[in-house]
């Protein structure tokens, strides 16, 4: 648990000492929720005939999306391991490492897309099952699912370690699972502190954003959506790297 709370605090003191960090996740939470809005309002004018126009923004949207986190990660990553913040430098590595983020991405996706996909036909055959069936799937579901949690804590480490120590897709998630053996509870406390601040900051601005939403006064509720993604960019951006590195401290 110390080395929780030590992360969780070294998080704020790391802001308080590179507020570029912040004004970063302002400027990429301003271009994610344009594009985001742009891509809606695209898809609201498209009628089945334009199914391919659809496909192709859905593609953009996930490169582009790929390169602006890259981006911002990668330029929290080596402030956290450098003290220094160097968008440039990050601009440039993030298209020299683009193909191992995209690599590492489908890799994840696959650990748990299958799964999940898995779970979504048995939560199918739930609704056409007997009593009993239902129980053996459902406790199917759940063993899945918890698994399914307990993998994502110990892969929790591996886009830090992929960018920090310039390893490959699958020797990060090794490494990864390797470090965070026997710290999985101290990573869920981590991050139920966490979402516990980023839900408590962001909660005042998520009811003025449904507000607006009600009243029909989408600039307005925009405006809201980027204050709440760079509260929780700011405070997610330097998360794992911060984590990581006091966890290879504590293992000194």
């Amino acid at each position: 648990m110390g080395l929780a709370l030590d992360s969780f605090e070294d998080i704020f003191s790391f802001l308080r000492k590179h507020p570029k960090v912040i004004l970063l996740a302002f400027t990429f939470s301003i271009l994610s929720t344009l594009f985001s809005s742009m891509l809606a309002q695209s898809i609201k004018t498209l009628d089945l005939v334009s199914i391919s126009i659809l496909v192709a923004l859905g593609i953009i949207l996930f490169f582009v999306s790929l390169i602006v986190a890259g981006v911002y990660q990668i330029t929290v990553y080596q402030a956290v391991k450098k003290g220094e913040v160097e968008i440039m430098k990050a601009v440039q590595n993030s298209f020299g490492i683009f193909f191992k983020i995209l690599l590492t991405s489908l890799l994840t996706f696959l650990i748990f897309g299958v799964p999940v996909f898995f779970v979504f036909l048995l939560a199918l055959l739930l609704l056409k099952s007997s009593l009993i069936i239902f129980i053996v799937i459902l406790v199917i579901v759940l063993c899945i699912l918890f698994i399914l949690f307990y993998v994502s804590l110990r892969l929790f480490l591996t886009f830090p370690i992929l960018v920090i120590e310039n390893k490959d897709p699958i020797e990060s998630i090794k490494s990864s699972w390797k470090i965070t053996k026997d710290n999985s509870i101290s990573i869920l406390a981590f991050l139920l502190l966490l979402g516990l601040i980023i839900g408590v900051i962001s909660f005042p601005f998520s009811i003025l954003k449904v507000v607006f939403e009600i009243l029909k006064i989408d600039q307005i509720s925009l405006i809201f959506e980027v204050i709440i993604s760079t509260i929780s960019g700011a405070l997610l951006g330097p998360a794992a790297a911060i984590y990581y590195f006091n966890l290879k401290k504590s293992k000194i």
